[in-house]
């Protein structure tokens, strides 16, 4: 089964921020994304993550991303953002 996708101004949409924030958001690691070329694709479950937090951690979580990011401080830890929606994913598809 494919994943739905969607493209940076899509997203910016649907989040209502300028396409900048999101590439930004990206950047940052604060928003998973694959490059193609010149442009970003990102996946519809990560931008649903965003407007709809699965728990009170995540919600902390997208608060103190998003403070980072909007205040241009230190860069988010990648590597752990990755792993944890990487665990996420598996405990939701694993049965």
């Amino acid at each position: 089964m494919l994943e739905q996708t969607m493209s940076v101004s899509e997203a910016a949409d649907i989040l209502k921020v300028k396409p900048r924030t999101i590439r930004d958001w990206i950047k940052h690691g604060r928003l998973p994304a694959f490059r193609v070329g010149r442009f970003y694709i990102i996946a519809a479950k990560e931008v649903s993550s965003i407007i709809n937090p699965t728990n009170k951690t995540d919600m902390k979580e997208h608060a103190a991303a998003f403070r980072t990011v909007l205040r241009g401080g230190g860069k988010i830890d990648e590597k752990a953002f990755l792993q944890d929606r990487q665990a996420e994913y598996e405990s939701v598809t694993t049965p």
